[in-house]
Formats: structure tokens, sequence, C-alpha cells
């Protein structure tokens, strides 16, 4: 999704923006005249993208709570979007590590010269991490986990890509997979 990842980028130079995924389904592929197929269901479509929230606290079990618990998390931005139809990102981490501090997506922190993003993220199989600075591709690496030392201040975020297959030629190519909210390092 370029265009709204170019918004968040433009946003996020001018103050705190968070975002969030979510799916469009129409649930039929239209043939000809009136007639259509009713595939993909919408429990498909809708499972197809994901926002996982990082939570300070676990859920309680209480609905008044837990909604309050959820929407902080997102309100401060500690969430971020998977297409989990490439397969499920619990295990995906993205801060900023300096001497004194660490400060998870969404957060802001101030710049020190020991300070570095660290990155990481669990899968059978081959995957790329391309960091972002103020909205423009600042590196990338293929590799699972990853360090990134930070030179001076930026809006940071990560786009996480896997290797897939795809016909007719079997050839593997990059697809996005997961994509974090910035953080902020002033």
């Amino acid at each position: 999704p370029e265009q709204s990842l170019n918004q968040l980028d433009e946003l996020s130079q001018r103050g705190h923006a968070v975002a969030i995924g979510s799916a469009d389904a129409h649930a039929r592929i239209p043939l000809w005249g009136d007639g259509l197929i009713p595939f993909p269901s919408y429990i498909t479509m809708f499972g197809w993208l994901r926002t996982y929230v990082n939570t300070d606290a676990p859920l309680t079990g209480d609905v008044a709570s837990d909604t309050e618990i959820i929407l902080k998390a997102i309100q401060e931005g500690r969430c971020y979007t998977v297409v989990e139809g490439y397969g499920p990102s619990t295990n995906f981490s993205f801060k900023y590590v300096s001497t004194d501090t660490t400060v998870s997506m969404g957060g802001r922190t101030r710049f020190d010269t020991a300070g570095a993003l660290h990155v990481s993220v669990r899968l059978a199989g081959d995957v790329t991490i391309g960091l972002f600075k103020n909205g423009r591709p600042e590196t990338k690496v293929n590799a699972q986990e990853a360090q990134f030392p930070v030179e001076g201040p930026g809006v940071f975020r990560v786009e996480i890509s896997q290797a897939r297959c795809y016909l007719p030629s079997f050839d593997e190519k990059p697809r996005p997979w997961i994509f974090s909210n910035p953080i902020w390092v002033e």
C-alpha cells in the first residue's frame, strides 16, 4: 500500500501519527452481466490483513478494562500491520535502545550517540528488513534480526518482506508482510 505508507511518512514528519491495517471486502468475483462467484469469503478477506497491538499490561477478560488497554496502545502507536495471509507474526519487535532507555513503536526519545534500532521477526523462510528514515528507504538486510546504529535524529519505521513463490514461473519475489509504526528520535 505505497500511497498509504507515503501518507504515514508525511504525517509522521509533522507529528505523532499511527497506522492500522484494514481490508475492504466484497466477497465476490464479478463475471459478466450480473453474474458473480461468491469468492473469496468475508472470513478469508478480513483475515488477510491484521493489526497486532502491544499492550502495557495483559488483558483481563473484562471488556471495559481491555478496551481501554487496547485503545491506549493503539493511540500511542504500539501496533503494527501484518499481511496475515502470508503468515502470522506474533514475534515481531521494533525498538530503539540507547544507553539509558528503550522505546518501542509509537515512542519518542532523545538522540543518543550509542542508540540503535533493534528489529527481530521469526519466520521459517527468507525475510528482508527495510529501514526507512524520514519516509525514505535507508537500508535493507536479509535477516530475521538486525541492529541499525542511529547516527542522528529522525522518524524511523521498518517494513519486512517475505520471499514468496508465484505462478507461473515459481520465481521467488519479495512481498510486503509487516509494516511498523514509527519511532521518533529527536
